[in-house]
């Protein structure tokens, strides 16, 4: 018997990624997003603070284990290479230090802003912070997650 309803399997009845750990993926990768964005498409310079605190170079440490969940989404396949298979099988611990990782580093590039509660930057530092951490507790909390991470068969 099926733990989910049968639309949520493919023909080799693998759990699908739902859509919402498909929005974590995209959210893990960011930084990197924003950043290729402003090579290509002209911003001007005030730009959301919570877009603005996200452009450090520094931050796409961060992205690199997404990437690789990412990557091995693609292999979720029985003869897999060993590389991916571990990968899909630990994305989900690759998520959650991917974000703890990001909050890690968004508290050092971006600590005037987080230290000083008058600082103009403060909300959206914390915004970005408390995002951050839902995310975390969604990647911990989640059966659906657990369980598309899991099987492999």
């Amino acid at each position: 018997m099926l733990k989910y309803p049968s639309y949520h399997y493919d023909d080799q009845l693998r759990l699908n990624i739902s859509l919402s750990l498909w929005i974590v993926l995209l959210y893990g990768i960011r930084h990197l997003i924003l950043l290729v964005a402003g090579k290509f498409i002209p911003m001007d310079e005030e730009l959301p603070m919570w877009i603005a605190l996200q452009t450090n170079p520094a931050l796409l440490l961060s992205d690199l284990p997404v990437l690789l969940v990412l990557l091995s989404s693609g292999h979720r396949i029985p003869d897999a290479w060993g590389v991916m298979r571990w990968c899909w099988l630990h994305g989900r611990l690759l998520l959650i230090s991917s974000s703890l990782i990001g909050i890690a580093l968004f508290l050092y590039v971006n600590l005037d802003a987080i230290s000083n509660y008058n600082h103009r930057d403060f909300i959206s530092a914390i915004f970005v912070i408390i995002f951050e951490i839902a995310i975390v507790f969604y990647l911990i909390r989640s059966e659906r997650v657990k369980d598309v991470f899991s099987e492999f068969e």
